[in-house]
């Protein structure tokens, strides 16, 4: 049927036809931000870390008592309590005491650059760069590979008499491998100087500012120090076999760390949880969107099974006319077929627009990527096929009309 003479059969219900439009406009456009909500997250959470999250645990402790903070010989006694009881846990191959944890927000921070940067070279993207206090076993604890120099020793570490009784000391300092080539992208960085100590080492990349863009995710410098010497927080990490990671949690739980008046357990879970959680907000607006398309698209559906069937019941008298003069079942089906396809078509380039609006009102609240209209047409081909599926059951049953009873109107 020419596509003129549906575009005039289409304009003899002009309202109700613009109201499908729209609906499918819409439909269009929250799916697809839906699309592309549901696959930055993916990605956020499938991005390179730079370790195995599932190998860790993770015991968060809230320090209340003043000596469990201060660096003294009590509060690094009851660290190393704490450490020997959980390296005697079956199946843990190894812990050590760190100020924060990676995956999640690189808190604490500070800036860094090479003792000879000039004052007026750009370096906002160093002013907030994540650095980890631990023992000298914190990178081996957590798989992390040297890439150039040598690791942390005993020696390394620093504490506040340390640089009482030698004022000339540099600390040791080891940096990522994105940090280092940002800081020094011509020559090697190793026993450069920096504003936070000696360069000793470059370690492979591991991500600590989980939301940040680019490269700067994997920017961090390492440095042994107690996690005593002034922290209310500090995490223990447990390295051990993924699949006896809930066993060790109960364990911990059950036998040894628990609140007390001198500290709060603020939680024992694995990493890979927390980094999950820390993304919390991003997959529950996932979910929430999800339902929203699923929503959507069910009334999609309903709106064009009622615009198809109001329209061929209304057609009877010509759909018996045609079948009269010659016209197959297979024509009607075509009829209503192209029909729907002919809507949908219409609807497309609103249903861009809508994408876009949509799009830019939700990057005030979420972090989301720029329409992307390549993916969109996938997007459009579900409408389709949706449409498809509602106007079958109209389109099949108006197709079975026999021409006499379709034409006793006349």
């Amino acid at each position: 049927m020419p596509i003129k003479t549906l575009l005039k059969s289409l304009m003899r219900r002009k309202f109700i036809t613009v109201l499908l439009i729209c609906q499918l406009a819409m439909t269009m456009g929250i799916l697809h931000n839906s699309s592309i909500l549901t696959l930055d997250v993916y990605n956020l959470l499938n991005q390179k870390k730079g370790m195995d999250a599932s190998e860790f645990l993770v015991i968060e402790q809230l320090s209340l008592a003043q000596h469990l903070r201060d660096g003294s010989s009590h509060a690094e006694f009851t660290e190393q309590q704490d450490i020997e009881a959980i390296r005697h846990i079956d199946g843990v191959i190894s812990v050590a005491a760190y100020n924060q944890i990676p995956l999640t927000h690189g808190s604490p921070n500070a800036n860094i650059q090479l003792e000879d940067t000039p004052p007026e070279k750009d370096s906002r993207d160093l002013n907030y760069i994540s650095y980890v206090e631990m023992h000298a076993n914190g990178l081996t604890n957590l798989g992390i590979e040297l890439l150039e120099g040598r690791q942390f020793t005993d020696s390394d570490e620093v504490t506040s008499n340390s640089h009482m009784k030698h004022s000339n000391m540099t600390d040791s300092i080891i940096v990522t491998e994105s940090l280092a080539k940002r800081l020094s992208p011509d020559i090697s960085i190793l026993g450069q100087l920096t504003n936070r100590g000696r360069v000793i080492g470059v370690s492979q990349d591991i991500m600590y500012t989980a939301r940040s863009q680019g490269r700067t995710k994997y920017y961090a410098y390492f440095i042994v120090k107690p996690t005593t010497d002034r922290y209310e927080r500090k995490f223990y990490i447990v390295r051990s076999k993924p699949a006896l990671i809930p066993e060790i949690e109960k364990k911990l739980r059950a036998d040894r760390f628990k609140d007390s008046p001198e500290r709060i357990i603020v939680r024992i879970a694995s990493l890979q949880d927390i980094h999950e959680n820390f993304f919390s907000r991003e997959t529950g607006s996932v979910k929430m969107f999800i339902t929203l398309c699923v929503l959507m698209l069910l009334v999609a559906i309903i709106s064009s099974f009622a615009h198809a069937h109001f329209h061929v019941s209304k057609q009877i008298r010509l759909i018996g006319i045609r079948r009269a003069l010659g016209a197959k079942k297979s024509d009607i089906l075509k009829y209503v077929f192209i029909e729907n396809i002919l809507v949908s078509a219409i609807a497309l380039l609103p249903g861009i627009l809508c994408s876009y609006l949509i799009n830019i009102q939700l990057s005030q609240f979420l972090t989301i990527s720029k329409p992307n209209f390549d993916d969109f047409f996938a997007i459009y081909t579900v409408i389709v096929l949706s449409g498809f599926i509602a106007t079958w059951l109209p389109a099949y049953r108006t197709a079975q009309i026999p021409p006499i009873t379709a034409t006793k109107t006349l």
